[in-house]
């Protein structure tokens, strides 16, 4: 765990210096979501789950189930995005490389499941905002793990991340869906 909050504090705090470090390294995406996002992607499900016993929206054991499967659409959900990711990579010079590409989308996602916390309290769900500062660590990281030329950087990372919220939307539509069937 020291390690995770490690990597997400280095990311947040100084990513010109930790994407280097990250594009250094072998991990396989599975080895990501194994030591890194299985405890991140468990902020907004927990988050969520808090805020419906809360609220008393839903009850116990259909929150649980909601949460579980909202952790595994958010898992999908990160592959889907780092495909799409993938795919765009030659029309922007950049390495077309699958395993880079899901390193890319799921370290930078770091700062939206942190700022998911906020969902547990309705009146502080303004303060997810923060999570947006995951676009900018998307371009920084971007030339480090894609070596996408720096010319071609912003419009890269403006035509991913609007992809990236099309398919979140997809997946939270089916989320809700699930949550509405429960």
């Amino acid at each position: 765990m020291d390690r995770v909050i490690q990597r997400a504090k280095n990311l947040i705090l100084s990513p010109k210096s930790e994407w280097p470090v990250i594009a250094t390294e072998t991990t396989s995406s599975l080895e990501i979501l194994k030591q890194y996002l299985v405890y991140l992607i468990a902020i907004p499900a927990l988050s969520q789950f808090l805020r419906s016993l809360f609220t008393g929206r839903i009850g116990f054991f259909s929150g649980l189930i909601w949460a579980i499967i909202y952790y595994v659409l958010a898992i999908l959900a990160l592959y889907v995005m780092a495909y799409v990711v993938h795919l765009l990579a030659p029309s922007f010079n950049a390495v077309k490389d699958d395993q880079a590409a899901f390193k890319l989308v799921a370290y930078s996602a770091t700062p939206i499941f942190i700022a998911s916390i906020f969902n547990i309290i309705p009146v502080l769900d303004f303060l997810v905002i923060f999570g947006l500062y995951g676009v900018y660590l998307f371009y920084v990281g971007l030339p480090e793990i894609l070596k996408c030329p720096k010319e071609k950087t912003l419009i890269y990372t403006i035509l991913s991340i609007v992809l990236m919220i099309a398919i979140g939307a997809v997946f939270s539509f089916i989320s809700m869906f699930f949550l509405c069937a429960l």
